[in-house]
């Protein structure tokens, strides 16, 4: 924290104290009145007075240079990317372009509207489960993406396939 003038006074008043007691001999007090009047900070200021009694000054005893955290030191310069050869950008041969994002599988794609359709139309769940799993074989061989899409068809072709079978149990109960 930035010290006031009251700090710096409040420093020197310490220091006088400690020349009346002795404590200092008449160059080493005309030097810390003369850093006193200089310092920026209240840690420059209590570093003055660090080895004398604190008198009227309160507050937390200073911290030496060597217990401050690295955290709280200024960060290093970040350094210049954009040297020309060091860093190349788009367009040069060394330029590395992302690889493209893998295909999504048509088949779990199908799987996905098959199943949401088989909610409505009971006999699209049954194609549903098909193109589930032959999706998600074609996904685990070829790399490929969707494997979500298929999983979510074969979920809702396995209900729809359960919704319809018990309606049809449920009505030709009730037919009877």
């Amino acid at each position: 924290m930035r010290a006031s003038h009251a700090d710096r006074e409040r420093t020197t008043d310490v220091l006088r104290s400690g020349f009346a007691e002795g404590r200092l001999d008449k160059a080493e007090f005309d030097r810390r009145v003369d850093l006193s009047a200089r310092a920026v900070t209240q840690g420059d200021l209590q570093r003055l007075i660090l080895d004398l009694p604190n008198g009227p000054l309160a507050g937390p005893p200073a911290v030496p240079q060597s217990q401050v955290p690295a955290t709280f030191y200024p960060a290093p310069p970040a350094p210049n990317y954009h040297v020309p050869g060091v860093y190349p950008g788009p367009g040069h041969p060394g330029w590395m372009v992302p690889p493209p994002n893998a295909p999504t599988n048509r088949l779990a794609i199908g799987a996905l509207l098959c199943g949401l359709g088989g909610m409505f139309y009971g006999i699209s769940s049954i194609p549903a489960v098909i193109l589930g799993h032959k999706a998600r074989a074609e996904i685990r061989q070829n790399r490929e993406e969707g494997d979500g899409l298929a999983v979510t068809g074969l979920v809702f072709g396995y209900l729809g396939i359960a919704f319809w079978a018990l309606l049809i149990l449920v009505i030709g109960t009730f037919t009877l």
